[in-house]
C-alpha cells in the first residue's frame, strides 16, 4: 500500500480506556492547545461527546463535541500528523455530522485560529461557512478566531469509509 493510500476507517464513540492513547495523540498533534487533564474532564461532562477515528490498527484522530439542544460546538479535533492530508479529517467531519443529525442537532459550530489555513480550507470544503470573528480569542498569542457554522439540514457531507 502506498504511503498516501487510504485505509478503511473505523469511527466510534470514545471510552475511558481510550484516554491515555488520546492524551498521547493530543500531545503529538495539537501540543499546547489542551492540557491532558482538560481532555480527561470531558469524559465526565454529560454534554460532551468524544469520538475516535482509527485505521483498524491505531487511533489516528479524535474529536470533542459539546451538544446543547439543537446546537453542537466542535471543541477540538485532532488528527495525528502522519495521517493528515489523506482525507481523514473530511471523513471524520462527515461521521460527526451524521452522529449530530441523529441526536437532533441542527447547527454545528466551531472556531479556528485565523492562521490555521489548512483547517479553514477543510471546513470550507465540507460546507462550513464563516460566521464571524472573535478578536484576541487566543489570548496567549493575541490571535483572532474565525467562527464557522454548518446547518445540518443543508449539508450533504458524504460519510466515506465508515464502518
Amino acid at each position: 500500500m502506498s504511503r498516501n493510500a487510504k485505509k478503511k476507517l473505523v469511527f466510534r464513540q470514545a471510552v475511558t480506556t481510550d484516554l491515555e492513547e488520546l492524551q498521547v495523540l493530543l500531545a503529538e498533534s495539537a501540543p499546547g492547545y489542551w492540557k491532558p487533564k482538560q481532555l480527561a474532564e470531558e469524559f465526565d461532562r454529560t454534554a460532551s461527546h468524544i469520538y475516535v477515528v482509527s485505521d483498524n490498527e491505531l487511533v489516528c484522530g479524535f474529536a470533542v463535541v459539546m451538544v446543547a439542544g439543537e446546537v453542537a460546538d466542535l471543541l477540538l479535533i485532532a488528527v495525528h500528523p502522519n495521517y493528515r492530508r489523506r482525507g481523514y479529517g473530511a471523513d471524520f467531519i462527515g461521521f460527526l455530522t451524521e452522529q449530530l443529525r441523529d441526536q437532533g442537532v441542527v447547527e454545528f459550530c466551531l472556531e479556528v485560529r485565523e492562521t490555521n489555513v489548512s483547517a479553514i480550507g477543510l471546513y470550507k470544503r465540507v460546507g462550513f461557512t464563516e460566521s464571524g470573528r472573535r478578536k484576541g480569542y487566543y489570548v496567549s498569542e493575541g490571535e483572532d478566531a474565525v467562527t464557522f457554522m454548518l446547518l445540518l439540514s443543508d449539508c450533504g457531507i458524504p460519510n466515506h469509509g465508515v464502518s
